[in-house]
């Protein structure tokens, strides 16, 4: 970006709100994150109520029916941790999710 040397597409104001966005979306574990695809209604958004790192999603098969759950295994995974800090089956926090939005 040059400001006031070419004809701009979008204002400086929208460019730097594009740019806060981005940074915001970006997965990574200082950003907020974003809505990531998937049956998981929280995706990329739920935090560890232990170490409040973010949760990532995992899937499992019952019945043939893939099953989402949240799963903080950043000291797994980055230290060799023994277990996982935390699991939690998607269907309750998805539904708490949809209680909220329905108060709104």
């Amino acid at each position: 970006m040059i400001p006031n040397v070419l004809p701009a597409y979008i204002t400086v104001a929208r460019f730097e709100a594009n740019e806060a966005k981005l940074a915001a979306n970006r997965a990574r574990a200082e950003a907020m994150g974003t809505v990531r695809g998937g049956p998981a209604l929280a995706a990329g958004l739920v935090h560890c109520g232990r170490c409040n790192r973010r949760m990532s999603v995992r899937y499992h098969t019952q019945h043939s029916k893939a099953l989402p759950e949240y799963v903080c295994a950043r000291d797994k995974t980055n230290y060799g941790a023994e277990k996982d800090c935390q699991l939690l089956n998607s269907a309750c926090v998805d539904a708490f999710v949809e209680q909220q939005d329905s108060r709104h």
